[in-house]
């Protein structure tokens, strides 16, 4: 099966059990109806939910410090953590209020994410105050359309404070970090910039409905907005849909502490939607009032933008298909979800039998059934091999000399050859003749490695025997050209 068969069988629709699996048709209606209509219900319809909001908070900030206190105590004399350790664990040295991390894993080093940041920073610090009028979106004075139009990405890399930079940077690396791994650099840079026109889209045409309305053209000439939020919050806006089963870290306040704060972690899609409601809300107001100084109009525009090219490029074909790993994972951690977990794990290795997760699942969990064991650590020590060679080689040692007649012998000549190039001669001794004891390609490699290595370990007799052995075997190859400068060269002494 080729790699772009294999693609097309990882984002197909799963045919399983749907309380079980997590189905394309649930990561394209979930995020829709909690992520963005019940926000745009509540922030029209409801602002009073809002309002009940905030005093949910409230109550919370009140009542929580006790239950934490307790948990703090509670972990230190039941756990292995020392009293330092457990206030560690639910006491963080981060100010209220901030989004500042997800539970999923970065595969690799986002750099678009990091070249964006430091683009806004550069635009912040290097730019002369007196230049940036002429950047931000609506230009003042008499800005001809080019202007106007280049202005509208000009203006997404300008922000009016420090604190308007940091809040922006910070949501960028949290939700920009982990996204650009899974979608890509190509896909992520048209998302941002996607993002940054349907922000402006939508300012423009409720400023035009207004100046309609208003018939004063003050509407267009008043307003100029700079800031990287209407970018940001479309990648929100992807974020929700190919990382719908995230789960988002945010300080929470500790009795109006400034500098000291509880780690809640909570449903991305939810936190994500309660922001989009606010910001529906505030754009009411910023229609009705002059005052209102955040244009949730970028951050609407923005949001749903992203919303909708992550449809346009399927993310949630790619989502449904992480969601039931990320889902199994956190089985996995729950001792009461055993049964869960390894059912999710087994569908997976059905559909992706290399799935490396799931394979260390399954060795865990069988540790204590030989033959099984011995079949999940064979497969993963294979998959290892090719994926991570360093986690390959701990997992062979920690099992050493377990299974290893069971091992083929090309892996058996691979590990034997590290060993000896790292020193480790009995590893390698034991791995190379075992590989030379199996019939194939690789015998005679593993002979001529196996003398070398009884040389190195100064029992010349056998490294001499086993290159005589090799001239006999495999004569007029290069195998007995080595083996014969070898033989001339080694002195054994009675």
């Amino acid at each position: 099966m080729g790699p772009q068969a294999e693609d097309q069988r990882k984002i197909s629709p799963f045919k399983f059990n749907q309380n079980e699996w997590q189905s394309p048709t649930i990561a394209l209606l979930y995020p829709l109806i909690v992520a963005v209509c019940l926000p745009i219900l509540i922030g029209l319809l409801r602002p009073d939910i809002l309002k009940g909001i905030h005093k949910f908070i409230l109550y919370f900030v009140i009542f929580l410090p006790p239950f934490i206190i307790f948990r703090i105590f509670y972990d230190w004399t039941n756990n292995d953590l020392s009293l330092l350790g457990s206030f560690w664990k639910h006491l963080k040295p981060i100010p209220p209020g901030i989004v500042y991390d997800t539970d999923l894993k970065r595969a690799s080093l986002p750099h678009m994410t990091l070249v964006l940041a430091i683009f806004n920073i550069i635009g912040y610090f290097c730019i002369p105050s007196h230049f940036v009028d002429k950047l931000v979106f609506l230009p003042s004075g008499d800005p001809s359309f080019p202007q106007i139009i280049a202005s509208a990405f000009t203006s997404a890399f300008l922000h009016g404070s420090v604190s308007h930079l940091a809040g922006n940077m910070l949501f960028l690396w949290v939700f920009g970090s982990a996204l650009e791994p899974r979608i890509g650099l190509k896909r992520f840079v048209l998302g941002y910039l996607s993002a940054i026109v349907c922000s402006n889209l939508i300012v423009t045409a409720l400023l035009f409905t207004k100046y309609v309305i208003s018939k004063s053209p003050e509407v267009f000439t008043s307003f100029h907005s700079l800031g990287a939020s209407g970018a940001i919050s479309g990648i929100m806006g992807i974020f929700v849909i190919r990382c719908f089963f995230a789960r988002v870290s945010i300080s929470f306040p500790l009795l109006f502490l400034p500098h000291v704060s509880i780690p809640l972690n909570v449903q991305a899609v939810v936190l994500i939607g309660i922001f989009f409601s606010f910001d529906i809300s505030g754009s009411y107001k910023q229609y009705e009032s002059e005052l209102v100084r955040i244009n949730y109009w970028a951050h609407v525009g923005g949001y749903l933008g992203g919303f909708l090219i992550s449809y346009v490029m399927k993310l949630h074909r790619e989502a449904a298909w992480e969601a039931a790993r990320v889902k199994a994972r956190r089985y996995s951690e729950n001792v009461y979800r055993t049964k869960d977990a390894t059912n999710l794990y087994r569908k997976i290795l059905a559909e992706e039998p290399c799935n490396e997760e799931a394979l260390e699942y399954f060795l865990k969990l069988h540790q204590f059934e030989e033959e099984k064991e011995k079949t999940y650590y064979i497969q993963l020590l294979h998959v290892l091999l090719k994926k991570n060679f360093p986690k390959a080689i701990e997992l062979f040692t920690d099992h050493f000399p377990k299974y290893i007649s069971e091992l083929p012998g090309q892996i058996l000549l691979q590990l034997g050859c590290h060993f000896f190039e790292n020193a480790d001669l009995n590893k390698a001794r034991i791995c190379l003749e075992m590989a030379a004891s199996k019939t194939g390609p690789w015998q005679a490699k593993s002979m001529i490695q196996l003398a070398k290595t009884f040389e190195a370990i100064g029992n010349l007799d056998r490294a001499k025997s086993m290159f005589e052995e090799i001239i006999r075997k495999y004569p007029e190859t290069h195998f007995s050209r080595t083996a014969e400068g070898k033989v001339s060269g080694i002195r054994v002494f009675d």
